[in-house]
């Protein structure tokens, strides 16, 4: 659809005129509908001096900050702080001195490399995603011509570097030091691979102490639950220590639901005070470094890959549900192998657990 001093493009309309002897196109951000058309048709100069002008006063910085905080209303507090962060953090210091139009592909290829020195490929990727949709708008608002990011292969992943994860010797020092509920959730942290948003959303309905498994079919991401980062509903093997821990825990928390609960009896919907509060304070007693609480994840991977275990079984363990293989076993696996939950007991297992191994019917 084209009039006089506008057209419709993508189901919003845009105004086109000259301003100052410059022609110009600009969205008015409008939908299409028959109040808006007879608008813009009538006012539709007026409109782009307008927009003209109040995009030409907008820096980098206040017109990115603009399309963040559009979509404010269907983000959380904390998702929306974490995206003003980024951009402030990492896309202002690099972009804040370009006009939209001298952005090139080779200017972001610069930005990415200098990203990789810093952040993981998933990190660099988070970064990239928001810039690029800043770019996106400014190209429907006319800012610059085309996407850079068009000229953009696929984002090279870097070689992975190898995960800082904690010790054997450390593992057991944490697990022994901790106190009340959060020696259970190290506990358990340390004893399933299991991902630290995916510990938060475990309800007491996931433990079946019959079979020793934990069913792990939701995560808390974002402070919202959701399923896993895989959509995979996986049974993990309860070791020992795990098993004891939580049986024991879950027998004086009869009302509750959520198995890791806060001092209002919620559940907590992200990792950040418990890291604050709990988790640092207890490295920093026993003198070891932190390598974040994600970390007890890579930690359980490599200790059992390390001294033995069948493969298969970490992989499933883990959640890796994305290779075939995996799924193919995933089954057996979910029902646990006790020849191998009995080697994994003897690999992992503290001083002060290890005298109520069998208290209620342990391997």
């Amino acid at each position: 659809m084209r009039g006089e001093g506008y057209f419709v493009r993508g189901g919003t309309i845009h105004v086109d005129g000259m301003v100052d002897g410059k022609r110009y196109r600009r969205s008015t951000g409008l939908t299409v509908c028959a109040k808006n058309i007879s608008y813009v048709k009538k006012y539709h100069q007026k409109i782009l001096n307008d927009i003209v002008k109040s995009s030409e006063k907008k820096t980098f910085v206040e017109f990115g900050l603009d399309v963040i905080r559009v979509g404010s209303g269907s983000r959380s507090r904390v998702y929306q702080r974490e995206l003003e962060g980024k951009f402030k953090k990492e896309i202002v210091p690099y972009f804040r001195r370009y006009d939209f139009s001298e952005i090139k592909p080779l200017t972001i290829d610069r930005w990415i490399n200098v990203l990789y020195n810093k952040y993981s490929n998933n990190t660099v990727r988070k970064y990239a995603n928001l810039l690029h949709n800043i770019m996106q708008k400014a190209v429907a608002n006319d800012l610059c011509d085309k996407d850079p990011f068009l000229g953009i292969n696929r984002l090279k992943r870097t070689p992975k570097q190898l995960r800082a994860i904690y010790s054997e010797d450390e593992i057991y020092k944490i697990i022994s030091n901790a106190q009340g509920w959060f020696k259970v959730f190290a506990t358990v942290a340390f004893g399933t691979a299991a991902r630290t948003g995916e510990l938060l959303a475990l309800k007491k309905s996931d433990l079946d102490f019959d079979n020793r498994v934990i069913k792990i079919s939701k995560s808390f991401s974002n402070r919202r639950l959701k399923e896993t980062k895989t959509g995979v509903v996986r049974y993990v093997d309860m070791l020992d220590i795990v098993y004891d821990s939580l049986y024991n825990f879950c027998l004086d928390r009869k009302n509750e639901d959520f198995i890791f609960v806060n001092k209002d009896g919620e559940p907590y919907h992200e990792s950040k005070n418990i890291i604050k509060y709990h988790f640092k304070p207890l490295l920093e007693k026993l003198n070891i470094e932190y390598k974040t609480l994600y970390a007890s994840r890579h930690s359980f991977i490599s200790l059992m890959l390390n001294k033995g275990m069948d493969l298969m079984w970490v992989q499933n363990m883990a959640g890796h549900s994305s290779s075939s293989t995996t799924l193919r076993h995933y089954a057996v696996f979910q029902n646990g192998d006790f020849k191998r939950l009995k080697k994994a007991n003897n690999i992992l297992k503290t001083p002060d657990f290890t005298a109520h191994a069998t208290a209620h019917g342990g391997i």
